[in-house]
């Protein structure tokens, strides 16, 4: 596997701090979570859905020094 995706939820005041409440592989899981969500939220907050995609860019291990 070369690419992975992950979703995450969460939600944004209305000052624009953001609160992450769930991550996945599925997203209909995040899905309805944010379905709840909807009904406990307060008025001014943003929910939000992000679709993270990952590659692979090296399997070969590196060896990282610090002092």
């Amino acid at each position: 596997m070369d690419t992975l995706l992950i979703f995450e939820a969460g939600m944004r005041s209305p000052e624009g701090h953001y609160s992450k409440f769930i991550e996945s592989p599925y997203r209909k899981k995040v899905e309805d979570y944010l379905e709840t969500m909807k009904k406990c939220k307060p008025d001014d907050f943003v929910l939000v859905l992000y679709e993270k995609m990952y590659h692979c860019v090296s399997t070969t291990p590196h060896i990282i020094r610090t002092k």
